[in-house]
């Protein structure tokens, strides 16, 4: 292979890593190379840019004195802020900046934050009544996402040939079915963003189309969502 000083010019960061992934419970560590490729020694000093609400750890105003073709090794590591997303990169940049305060070069670091799903749905109660002979009732379900990653959710319900679902009573901006009408086939999708916490209420109906009698006083509930 051709000797690095054909490839690089000038003075050179490199990090060791150039793509890292993190766990939230992890600090983020990297090691930063800079190589004097001139004829001539260089004094400078670092300066980081890092994602709001992330923490440098022992962040130093050191100046660096570089001999020509001479390299050095600085470690950096970084408190990751705890309500980063999960599947998500982050850029951190160092810049080498000279004596007389002029940054002259620079070498972006990328790292992402594992996704750590954590949601749950929960039918809050499990048989639903239709009462005094009317044809509707209706049910809820409590969704939390806990996790570090917006979630996007999608339900299918399989109801009794005898009743059919209406889309959520709520409002909802990013559902795929209006609410109080019929629940489309393939079912309802929606976002769960991160820290969410929102119940939603569907209705229940006797379908017009079927006739007879009805066991209408416990009718139960067979639903089966799904993400």
């Amino acid at each position: 292979s051709s000797d690095l000083s054909n490839k690089h010019f000038g003075t050179v960061p490199e990090f060791v890593k150039n793509n890292t992934s993190q766990k939230l419970s992890e600090v983020a560590s990297n090691v930063l190379r800079v190589t004097n490729y001139t004829n001539q020694h260089i004094n400078f000093h670092l300066r980081y840019s890092i994602p709001p609400g992330w923490e440098m750890i022992m962040k130093s105003s050191k100046s660096y004195n570089l001999a020509a073709g001479d390299s050095v090794f600085i470690p950096v590591r970084v408190v990751i802020d705890k309500h980063a997303k999960g599947n998500t990169n982050y850029v951190l940049t160092a810049f080498l900046v000279s004596d007389k305060d002029v940054q002259f070069a620079s070498k972006n670091w990328y790292t992402g934050i594992e996704s750590r799903p954590d949601w749950s749905a929960t039918i809050l109660l499990k048989k639903i009544y239709f009462i005094n002979g009317v044809d509707s009732s209706g049910f809820s379900m409590h969704f939390m996402n806990a996790g570090n990653t917006d979630e996007l959710i999608h339900l299918n319900f399989k109801a009794d040939h005898r009743v059919e679902i209406l889309g959520s009573q709520l409002p909802l901006p990013t559902a795929t079915a209006t609410p109080n009408s019929l629940l489309p086939a393939s079912g309802l999708s929606f976002s769960l963003p991160v820290g969410a916490d929102t119940i939603l209420t569907f209705g229940v109906r006797h379908r017009k189309d079927i006739t007879g009698h009805q066991n209408k006083k416990d009718l139960e509930e067979r639903l089966s969502p799904g993400n």
